[in-house]
Formats: C-alpha cells, sequence, structure tokens
C-alpha cells in the first residue's frame, strides 16, 4: 500500500478502536508497525515506506505519536539476505580455513607434543637407563646417551625456530 492508503487505515483503526474505548470504557496503548509495497526502485534500491505508529487511548482521549520514512528494507533483505551467503560462505571459508590452520596448529602441537613426548619418552627413558646404568655403574654409556639426548633436544629447539620462522615469514 502507498502513503495514502496505510494512512487510511490507520485512521479506521484508531477510529474503531475509539469507538470500543468509549463503549467499553478502558484505556489500551496501540503500537503499530508495518511497511508498503516498495515505492520506487532507484539505483539499486528497493524504497519502502515504514510505518510506526504508537497510540495511547484512554476513553476517547489519544495521544499518538506517528512516523513514517523511508526504509530499504526490500533491498537490504536481498542485500544482507546475499551478504549472508555471502559472509556465510566467507565465514565457511575462513572456518575451512581456521579449521585449515588449526588444524595445522593442531598438527604442530601435536607434533611438538608428539616430540615432547617423544622427547620426554627419551628423557625418561634416560632416566630409566641414568638409573639403570647409575645402578650397574655404566656411566660411561649412560653419558652417551645423555649426550645424544641433548643432541635430539637442540635438533627439537631448531626445528621448533624453523617453524616460528615459517610462521611469522608468511
Amino acid at each position: 500500500m502507498d502513503k495514502t492508503a496505510a494512512d487510511v487505515m490507520f485512521h479506521r483503526n484508531i477510529v474503531n478502536l475509539g469507538r470500543l474505548a468509549v463503549f467499553f470504557n478502558f484505556c489500551y496503548c496501540l503500537n503499530i508497525t508495518f511497511t508498503s509495497r516498495y515505492y520506487y526502485y532507484y539505483y539499486y534500491y528497493y524504497y519502502y515506506y515504514y510505518y510506526y505508529y504508537y497510540c495511547c487511548c484512554c476513553g476517547c482521549c489519544c495521544c499518538c505519536c506517528c512516523c513514517y520514512y523511508y526504509y530499504y528494507y526490500y533491498y537490504y533483505y536481498y542485500y544482507y539476505y546475499y551478504y549472508f551467503y555471502y559472509y556465510y560462505f566467507y565465514y565457511y571459508y575462513f572456518y575451512y580455513y581456521y579449521y585449515y590452520y588449526y588444524y595445522y596448529y593442531y598438527y604442530y602441537y601435536y607434533y611438538y607434543y608428539y616430540y615432547f613426548y617423544y622427547y620426554y619418552y627419551y628423557y625418561n627413558y634416560y632416566y630409566y637407563y641414568y638409573y639403570y646404568n647409575y645402578y650397574n655403574n655404566y656411566y660411561y654409556y649412560y653419558y652417551y646417551y645423555y649426550y645424544y639426548y641433548y643432541y635430539y633436544n637442540y635438533y627439537y629447539y631448531y626445528y621448533y625456530f624453523f617453524y616460528y620462522y615459517y610462521y611469522f615469514y608468511y
């Protein structure tokens, strides 16, 4: 509906409700919002009339606040609907990449955790050999594996540095 038809409908409703209010002697408040059909099309914008009425009546006395303004409802509906899918696509895209990077972080985290576990395993292994060699007095054997463990530990930190270098470089 256009502005004239909307005003007629509004006034009819107010008059009818006013008659009921006088007959039943009660107070009421109205909050009416509705949109018209698209008014005109301009620069890819579908202009809509958006009506907002707020009335408080007591008997036959009413105080109303009514305003209407152009609203890009139809355009933005499809605009956001399109961008909803657009952003949804990109959200899925970034979510995919987030998941991808999360997977890679998880992979690296798992990898480092694996290496941590690996070194922790070797640490326990050497710790075991430490006690084993300690109790069997194989000191030279223990020190050899101790050096070997630190060599792998150096390799782990080198790889860790390489990962951070690769991460910050890209």
